[in-house]
């Protein structure tokens, strides 16, 4: 699988998506890839191929959810914060799996910027919602080039990567039931014993499971 690769390895992701494999899940695909290691390979490309849409479809989302939430003069915060959502910053499974341990992905929205934690604390009343014109005077430290700067953003939202994060886990949760329902079908299996295979951390997805049996 693909290591995720922090330009700051102090700096932890805040994932909005996370999926692998289940203890049943793993049980079940090493004793079919014994007794049926055809089947056992199929089944595990149709995975990947579902689970490798979900980050293109977060990934668009968040691009239109940062630039319409986070404050327009914030410099290199908006590129920053797409950047963490790239492949490049996530783990995804390969293309073709080698071993059920590639069946796991995991999409964090995180910034490597000093100053970002000073702009999230900005105040919506201090920006420009009102034809162009600010309103207040609050002022954000963004470090030594530009030491202040008054945020100037018509349509910026305070708190917004709450609200950015929140977006995205919705994302991820409608693309994660898809990819159970997809597989359910192609498989003729139960939806509770699909999602029986796999595990769902961190982003409030709830669904009951119904393992399936292991011959």
């Amino acid at each position: 699988m693909y290591r995720r690769r922090l330009r700051n390895p102090r700096q932890e992701a805040n994932d909005v998506c996370w999926i692998e494999m289940s203890t049943h899940g793993k049980r079940y695909f090493n004793i079919l890839k014994n007794n049926n290691p055809d089947e056992y390979y199929d089944m595990l490309m149709e995975i990947v191929k579902e689970m490798r849409s979900i980050p293109i479809l977060i990934m668009n989302n968040g691009w239109r959810y940062i630039y319409s939430l986070v404050p327009s003069d914030t410099g290199k915060l908006r590129a920053n914060l797409l950047q963490s959502l790239r492949p490049e910053n996530s783990i995804i499974p390969r293309p073709y799996p080698r071993s059920i341990n590639d069946i796991h992905l995991r999409i964090g929205l995180f910034t490597t910027i000093k100053y970002a934690k000073y702009v999230e604390k900005f105040k919506t009343s201090s920006l420009s919602h009102k034809h162009g014109k600010k309103s207040g005077s609050e002022r954000v430290y963004r470090g030594r080039e530009s030491p202040h700067l008054v945020l100037h953003d018509p349509k910026a939202k305070a708190g917004y990567m709450d609200k950015i994060r929140n977006k995205l886990k919705k994302t991820a949760i409608q693309e994660t039931r898809r990819m159970l329902n997809n597989l359910a079908i192609i498989w003729g299996w139960d939806k509770k014993e699909v999602r029986s295979l796999f595990v769902m951390k961190n982003y409030g997805f709830h669904y009951p499971s119904l393992k399936v049996k292991i011959i």
